[in-house]
């Protein structure tokens, strides 16, 4: 999640909105050329839908909304002015909803994402994905911390105006999980709670991250690092306090990390999972951390690939939400 910076820029950093805004999102790259996202199907991605969604009145959110597994078979293919309305209404089945926040970096078709959409749809969950202001072929503002949780909000209140009874799960990823995070707090204290909340790879704040980080290993032996890194964020508004966040949270919660992981230390993870646990009077079945050996490699980024994961994922979900699994 942290990008290389070289000393001389410590300046630019300090002095520049932008600067530090591409340093948290890094929005821009990774992306050679304009991308399609209507044509799932190049990434063997079936049973898939593309559309565009209001966050606010000036920005659209690109999104994916991906069937279960047992409904590609009933896709029409004789009209397809009516294949939207007709996904949309597939959200009212009953089935549960994940809706995924990503990290930063290009978009939502970044393979390793692709990877997990795939087991959730073999889940029999709906999936419902989307790229935040700024990022791919949503509209092309400056994102901001406030601005990336308004449109997990919009896109929350989108899926409950279709979905009925159908529970709803919130997954965040990396960066996605301060999002996420600070999404399900304003939804919790609106007595508007999902139904769990699942963190993959989640950090405790962007400071600790920075503190933590390999990448920023050398430049934390300097007396300046913190007015120079930390301050301006925090004067910037981009802190992603996730453990104060998280208090506010009173759904269940499930905590996903590799001890392998380079991007967000293990550590911060455990230390998270330790905050809740603790502020929930030890309540097991509310809260949950597990952990993926650093022998099976997965990282930061390939957690999608444990053969355990679904049940690991349903188990949870059975002893603390118990509703339609």
């Amino acid at each position: 999640m942290i990008t290389y910076f070289k000393l001389n820029r410590r300046r630019t950093f300090r002095s520049s909105s932008s600067v530090q805004n591409h340093f948290v999102f890094q929005n821009d790259g990774g992306q050679e050329r304009p991308m399609d996202f209507s044509y799932m199907e190049k990434f063997e991605l079936f049973g898939a839908y593309n559309r565009y969604i209001h966050s606010e009145v000036d920005v659209l959110l690109g999104v994916w909304q991906i069937l279960p597994h047992d409904l590609i078979s009933e896709i029409p293919v004789d009209d397809e002015s009516k294949k939207g309305t007709w996904f949309l209404q597939q959200l009212g089945d009953d089935r549960p909803i994940v809706l995924y926040c990503h990290g930063n970096k290009p978009s939502r078709a970044t393979p390793h994402r692709v990877m997990l959409y795939k087991v959730l749809q073999n889940m029999n969950f709906h999936v419902i994905t989307f790229d935040y202001r700024g990022f791919a072929d949503s509209t092309d503002v400056e994102p901001s911390e406030n601005g990336v949780v308004q449109d997990t909000i919009a896109m929350i209140n989108w899926i409950r105006a279709h979905s009925k009874s159908s529970p709803l799960y919130i997954w965040g990823h990396s960066l996605g999980t301060g999002i996420a995070s600070k999404a399900t707090r304003i939804l919790c204290e609106s007595n508007l709670c999902p139904d769990a909340l699942i963190l993959q790879s989640p950090f405790t704040s962007i400071k600790d991250e920075l503190h933590s980080s390999r990448k920023t290993l050398p430049f934390r032996i300097f007396p300046w690092f913190d007015a120079m890194f930390v301050q301006p964020l925090n004067e910037h508004g981009l802190t992603f306090d996730t453990k104060e966040n998280i208090l506010y949270v009173t759904c269940p919660l499930l905590i996903l990390h590799a001890e392998d992981d380079a991007v967000v230390p293990y550590s911060l993870g455990k230390k998270l999972f330790q905050i809740v646990f603790e502020s929930r009077n030890s309540d097991s079945k509310s809260v949950k951390f597990v952990t993926f050996d650093k022998k099976f490699k997965y990282g930061h980024n390939y957690i999608c690939r444990a053969p355990e994961l679904p049940i690991i994922v349903r188990e949870f979900l059975r002893e603390s939400v118990a509703k339609n699994l």
